[in-house]
């Protein structure tokens, strides 16, 4: 299944949390290289946040443990393999969704890892379409 979303703006943690030790090997040992110091901010309709959700909810993913808060318990971060690409699915990289335990935003922005500055790599601005798919 494809999934199309819309580049978001992040408030830069993201580069902050994948550049840690702990985050930037874990990612580094996930994607089999050197992961981008940031992440990248995809918005969802509500019907394809749903759809994702559900299908998410039935896979196994990749965990990357975060610290442990006395008020607010442990928390992590799932990961799960994807291709993603702007116009043309020939034109895809390896990358990784998250799906943090305490999210930053709104539900419907899903954050994206990998070896690639995203924005770069594919000429994204805010707004501009980008897809995605799940793989194994």
């Amino acid at each position: 299944m494809i999934f199309q979303g819309t580049v978001q703006p992040g408030f830069g943690t993201g580069a902050f949390y994948v550049s840690l030790p702990h985050y930037y090997e874990a990612f580094t040992n996930l994607l089999k290289k050197p992961p981008f110091p940031g992440t990248l901010n995809v918005l969802f309709t509500n019907e394809d946040y749903h759809k994702l959700d559900i299908l998410l909810d039935s896979m196994c993913p990749l965990i990357i443990s975060g610290k442990s808060d006395s008020t607010k318990g442990n928390w992590q971060i799932e990961c799960y393999c994807v291709l993603v690409w702007k116009d043309n699915e020939q034109e895809k990289v390896r990358g990784l969704l998250l799906r943090f335990s305490r999210p930053d935003h709104k539900k419907e922005i899903i954050e994206f890892v990998s070896a690639h500055y995203l924005r770069e790599f594919f000429q994204l601005e805010d707004n501009s379409p980008f897809h995605f798919r799940l793989i194994q």
